[in-house]
């Protein structure tokens, strides 16, 4: 807590942790009172970054295909096969979308605790017999990180000062690839299990700290890992998922991501994800087949 009286200084910026207050502000980095307006890069917003275009995208045209889906099952599938193909859905193959909840933390980093968030994708899945499936995922949306953690310094005399004491949040979007081998009690309906590898493409990262100064003012130092030497841009590890079908087009699942690669170049730190998943998964095409047949 701030004195009484004590203004909130925040401090934005997009430079590498080595360079120092006073170069920064030779290239517009900002230290403001609380209540006035900021003036920040648009890579700190990360308004307008391709990995949130992107994003946008993606939801918009993952709307689009839902909307087909409807009371009346056959034609929301000339929708799915007007714009994915006629290979939407077959006796062996199907996609369809995964929606849900990532409640990830990050090893190696002390004091962390975990961050929620909501996750969007698509997934497909090939049946080679009744009870053999490989599954392979594009998660579009999948935040991670932790919250409240112990700072990770800066190397930085004049601003780690400022962060001693206080803690740090870090806040990543990923791009995530799951390529699971799954084992079902039934070709559609039924229990799953499954694993296999994962692969995650970093396109945004944002370390945020709080402390306090000798003075009691109060201070947040936000940092766009993108900008600097401190993150990777890839992680690799293991995930293993528990599903259960309800229907052929329905069912709940569980994942939990192992990382096994550091996503952090920091001297002294190994940093890795942890990451459990709920979601509902919603198959495309699979209420048709049967009410087509009936149909006709």
């Amino acid at each position: 807590m701030r004195a009484q009286g004590q203004p909130l200084a925040r401090l934005t910026t997009n430079l590498s942790p080595s360079e120092s207050i006073c170069a920064a502000a030779s290239r517009q980095l900002t230290i403001q009172p609380s209540g006035w307006e900021m003036n920040r890069s648009p890579s700190v917003r990360g308004s307008t970054g391709p990995g949130k275009r992107f994003r946008v995208a993606f939801l918009a045209g993952a709307i689009a295909l839902v909307s087909g889906i409807g009371p009346k099952p056959a034609e929301g599938q000339v929708v799915m096969g007007w714009l994915m193909g006629e290979f939407l859905t077959t006796e062996t193959f199907n996609v369809g979308f995964d929606i849900g909840m990532n409640f990830s933390t990050l090893s190696g980093l002390e004091n962390a605790e975990r961050k929620n968030g909501a996750l969007f994708g698509l997934f497909g899945e090939w049946r080679f017999d009744p009870n053999v499936h490989l599954q392979v995922g594009f998660i579009a949306i999948s935040p991670k990180g932790a919250k409240n953690i112990d700072p990770i310094p800066l190397d930085d005399p004049e601003l780690d000062p400022l962060v001693s004491g206080g803690t740090m949040d870090r806040d990543m979007s990923t791009l995530d690839f799951p390529i699971l081998i799954q084992y079902a009690t039934g070709p559609e309906k039924g229990l799953r299990v499954g694993a296999g590898p994962q692969f995650n493409i970093i396109t945004g990262a944002k370390d945020r700290y709080q402390g306090i100064t000798s003075t009691g003012t109060e201070v947040v130092i936000e940092t766009d890992l993108k900008k600097t030497d401190r993150l990777k841009g890839f992680e690799a590890g293991i995930a293993f998922d528990v599903e259960y079908q309800f229907t052929p087009a329905l069912g709940v699942g569980v994942r939990y991501f192992h990382g096994l690669t550091d996503i952090d170049d920091t001297p002294g730190f190994t940093v890795k994800s942890r990451v459990i998943s709920g979601s509902g998964r919603i198959a495309l095409g699979k209420g048709k087949s049967k009410a087509v047949e009936e149909d006709e």
